[in-house]
């Protein structure tokens, strides 16, 4: 009887081939499960930040049009008790995050009457008679942000995950203005609807064209406020 002589394995030149095509095979798919993974954290982010919107629209209407005196997605120590005041408007505090870890900043620019706005960096510049600015005094709800993703989240003094709030000087902090969302951030408007956007670039961290940040009707600057 004749016998066979089988082979028992590959050869290094085989294996060499295999390992290469592996390898080119995940040079061409790496990239799109990369971006497909971005777009749905983006997705994601888009979604809590209608979400916040919408609590934010409930807060609005319980204090006659007004929005909040100080941010809205952080804490505040008044009189021993911390105050977060988006607490009764939502039920999922996982809004309140990111899915990038990042915090959602809330306009500053909407706390108070517009000359109240641009103090410098202190808390006592949001008590503006416990009442933020009214809705109906922005005059372009549609070039608006009350909310987009920007920096690293905080605790606060009991442990609860918080955002912070954003100035127009924190357009020009790159350790704040992180962008990532595929180089960009999400912002949502006050008249509901949310959009992603690059930063301007040349120092500006924040998207410029078509934004009004302070509210008072004025877009496009450069240097974000008029």
């Amino acid at each position: 009887m004749r016998r066979h002589n089988l082979r028992g394995g590959f050869t290094l030149v085989e294996l060499l081939v295999v390992i290469a095509i592996i390898g080119i095979l995940v040079s061409i798919l790496l990239p799109v499960f990369v971006q497909g993974r971005e777009k749905a954290r983006r997705a994601k982010c888009q979604s809590h930040e209608k979400e916040l919107l919408a609590a934010l629209m409930l807060y609005t209407d319980d204090y006659d049009g007004f929005m909040p005196y100080i941010k809205f997605l952080t804490w505040r120590i008044q009189d021993g008790v911390e105050i977060r005041l988006f607490e009764p408007y939502t039920k999922d505090f996982e809004i309140t995050l990111c899915p990038t870890n990042q915090a959602y900043a809330y306009n500053e620019c909407l706390c108070g009457p517009l000359a109240k706005s641009f103090y410098p960096n202190t808390e006592a510049r949001h008590i503006v008679g416990f009442v933020g600015r009214s809705l109906s005094s922005v005059r372009l709800t549609s070039q608006t942000p009350a909310f987009f993703d920007a920096f690293r989240y905080r605790q606060s003094p009991t442990g609860q995950r918080n955002s912070w709030g954003w100035e127009p000087a924190d357009a020009f902090n790159r350790s704040r203005m992180l962008n990532l969302h595929m180089g960009g951030a999400n912002y949502a408007f006050l008249d509901g609807h949310v959009e992603w956007h690059k930063p301007a670039g040349d120092g500006i961290y924040v998207v410029v064209e078509g934004i009004d940040y302070d509210g008072n009707g004025t877009v496009g600057s450069g240097r974000i406020l008029r």
